[in-house]
């Protein structure tokens, strides 16, 4: 026998790949919600650290097919909710058109002086008044989001209505200053103890911060968002068309669509 043949990588996977594998058997007859095998007993089924356990559902967890939740336990995925960057639909809207019940836990809802920042953005005057809406975003009761909105003081209405169950949208074309037009930023980061907490995951979890500015069909600003997504639960479709600039000022013209006024 070879010293090749010897070594345990000849003869078999390598001990995450199985444990890996395992868990793909279970993934055939699980459902959505389902609770799968934590790290310590991965690892004391297979005989493996807790860290080679922890790899293999890290690769599952990664391809979305798995989710963990602080403190519960490692569990099925739902398909990932997908968003399309050419569109500006409500959450609640993306939610119905694949399938799920959208639903928000209110953290808080309150009108409040602007800062300097928020009223330029806003458009208002110095002093002027904001509502500030901070909610997780649930599909079918599985966080995606934390959400954090300055909306302008004009709208202050939409303070008694119902924002959990309801549409912020909705309660924005009732007062005739629906969304419109967005434009903003999309950037990586990762989860604080905070956010984790409340979007059910690890601290440092990849997560995908969405900063918009919307505006009115009157083309004025109504709302300023920032929205961290779960990376593992969202996926951005993209349906581009290439540009060709005809000169090449006209790539130094264009605006940069960052915005202020929001620190999440």
């Amino acid at each position: 026998m070879t010293a090749a043949e010897l070594r345990p990588s000849a003869r078999r996977p390598a001990a995450h790949r199985r444990i890996e594998a395992h868990l793909r058997a279970l993934l055939e007859g699980a459902a959505p919600g389902d609770r799968m095998p934590g790290d310590r007993e991965l690892s004391e089924q297979f005989a493996v650290s807790r860290m080679t356990a922890r790899q293999a559902v890290a690769t599952l967890v990664a391809e979305g097919r798995l989710h963990r939740i602080a403190g519960s336990g490692t569990f099925v995925s739902a398909h990932r909710v997908h968003r399309r960057s050419d569109r500006l639909l409500s959450f609640g809207e993306h939610m119905r058109r694949q399938g799920l019940a959208a639903s928000a836990r209110l953290l808080t809802a309150h009108l409040r002086p602007g800062t300097a920042e928020e009223n330029r953005e806003l458009g208002q005057e110095r002093g002027a008044m904001v509502c500030e809406v901070e909610r997780v975003l649930c599909g079918d009761g599985v966080p995606i989001a934390r959400e954090s909105c300055r909306i302008a003081g004009d709208c202050a209405r939409v303070l008694e209505t119902d924002l959990e169950t309801g549409s912020l949208f909705t309660a924005l074309d009732a007062l005739g200053r629906g969304p419109a037009r967005s434009m903003g930023t999309l950037r990586a980061a990762s989860a604080t103890a905070d956010t984790a907490r409340l979007l059910e995951v690890a601290v440092g979890q990849a997560l995908l911060v969405q900063h918009l500015r919307l505006l009115d069909a009157e083309e004025r600003p109504v709302l300023l968002s920032a929205t961290s997504f779960v990376g593992e639960r969202f996926v951005l479709d993209v349906d581009q068309l290439r540009h060709e600039y005809a000169d090449p000022a006209e790539r130094a013209l264009e605006p940069s669509y960052e915005v202020r006024g929001l620190g999440t």
